[in-house]
């Protein structure tokens, strides 16, 4: 009984460590970094909204193949980030750190959606740290998130099966 409560606890600790260390790799400067780098390619704003105008239309008209509406709804926000993001600026250069990261999130949905590779498309994040009055920016792919996600679900419910198991019966199911 102890030697399964140890490996329980050891596989916590160690999603935990994943976990930190997935987080700690993505800084706030690399974040922007690449936004800005992709924001520093527009060279015509109009340019690139009537390019995404174009992309939508085409997806529309099965040029990329089959698209579900879902997806197609999705491609039509992604459209409208862009506009709203870049409507009123003669450049990328005059966006804030908020607004560069909405538009590299709507630019690499556009990409995964024509591309059918939405596992691989990456999403930026601007979230207050847990415990501090601080905002870090965190990317991840949309498999990593749902991997994630996953082993956090996996490890609180290996973590209330151990609980019910050592004699902790007030939230056990009865």
């Amino acid at each position: 009984m102890k030697s399964r409560t140890f490996t329980l606890v050891c596989l916590v600790a160690l999603s935990c460590v994943s976990h930190a260390a997935t987080v700690q790799s993505q800084d706030t400067g690399s974040v922007l970094a690449r936004a800005t780098a992709q924001a520093e390619k527009i060279t015509d704003v109009d340019a690139l909204i009537a390019q995404t105008d174009q992309w939508v239309a085409m997806a529309s008209n099965g040029v990329y193949g089959p698209i579900n509406r879902g997806d197609l709804k999705r491609l039509e926000t992604a459209r409208d980030t862009v506009y709203d993001v870049l409507n009123g600026h003669a450049s990328p250069r005059e966006l804030a750190q908020d607004e560069l990261v909405a538009l590299y999130n709507a630019q690499e949905l556009i990409t995964a959606i024509l591309k059918k590779d939405d596992k691989n498309r990456m999403i930026c994040k601007r979230e207050a740290k847990t415990g501090s009055r601080l905002w870090g920016t965190e990317c991840m792919t949309v498999a990593e998130r749902e991997s994630r996600a996953r082993i956090a679900s996996e490890n609180t419910g290996m973590q209330q099966r151990l609980d019910c198991s050592v004699g902790e019966t007030s939230s056990c199911a009865k």
